[in-house]
């Protein structure tokens, strides 16, 4: 049976046949920041902190997941020129409803299994632990209220942040804000937000700060401002090691996912979106 390609498809190929090009990778001068693979390493790392430190953990690709590999790292590449192609075809807004029907459908998990253990066990010997998110607190497509969406996430994986510091919702700035030990930073620099938490909400100056993240830029943002407010501070660029091992996934793969969910609002898990996408081609 012959198949005749949509015009998004059509548009990916045209696309892809530019290909993709490699990024470069900087190399961070500032020794207070460090590189990691493992999530041990970070573990070993604060070990040994106390009540009066901080310690804050970015969420996305540090403690979770999606579990299908089209929203996984290794697959930016590709992904990308999909998104691309999408957004040419049916704008910018309908991409923001599309991506969002997306994160709320697909399931997390830990990124490193050891992530759970390890925030318990310093919020068990009573350190200040706290989480600290890009994603901002105004809606987002289908998503109407991130703090829930994020709280969700997190505690469905066994994750919870308590701080003895304000446990209610606070706003500022355009789409910053705070509830129960997550800072939302959204267009707001991390360094930017976690200032304004430590000044405004907690009223405290840890004597450390520890920070990880999965963006270098991120955690240079969280060391200049504790650099400002003259907060011995260790950052942690954290790239781990298990995306290495997914598997790699072809275009037309994430195209035949994109197209259904667009068509139908149902987001197909890996293992049932390769069932349906053998058939087609039967």
């Amino acid at each position: 049976m012959q198949r005749i390609p949509s015009l998004f498809l059509s548009a990916i190929l045209t696309l892809l046949s530019f290909g993709i090009c490699n990024a470069s990778l900087s190399v961070n001068p500032d020794s207070s920041i460090q590189k990691i693979t493992s999530i041990k390493e970070f573990q070993e790392a604060v070990q040994h902190t106390t009540a009066e430190d901080l310690v804050v953990f970015d969420v996305d690709y540090v403690i979770l997941t999606p579990s299908d590999l089209v929203a996984r790292p290794r697959a930016k590449k590709v992904r990308r020129p999909i998104f691309k192609a999408y957004q040419k075809e049916h704008g910018k807004d309908r991409f923001k409803l599309l991506w969002s029907q997306l994160m709320l459908q697909t399931k997390r998990r830990h990124v490193e299994p050891e992530i759970e253990t390890i925030i318990q066990e310093l919020q068990n010997k009573g350190v200040h632990v706290i989480a600290l998110t890009a994603i901002g607190v105004n809606p987002f497509g289908f998503v109407l209220d991130p703090i829930a969406f994020r709280k969700k996430g997190l505690s469905e994986n066994g994750i919870h942040f308590r701080t003895t510091f304000s446990e209610e919702r606070k706003y500022w700035g355009e789409e910053s804000g705070f509830s129960e030990g997550i800072v939302f930073s959204g267009s707001q620099p991390k360094g930017e937000a976690l200032v304004h938490y430590l000044e405004k909400i907690a009223n405290h100056k840890p004597k450390r700060v520890f920070f990880i993240d999965d963006n270098l830029s991120l955690v240079e943002s969280v060391a200049k401002a504790c650099h400002k407010m003259k907060i011995p501070f260790q950052g942690f660029h954290y790239q781990a090691h298990v995306f290495e091992k997914d598997p790699e996934v072809s275009p037309a793969f994430i195209a035949f996912q994109i197209e259904h969910l667009h068509k139908t609002g149902e987001w197909l898990p890996d293992a049932k979106a390769e069932e349906l996408f053998v058939k087609s081609f039967i």
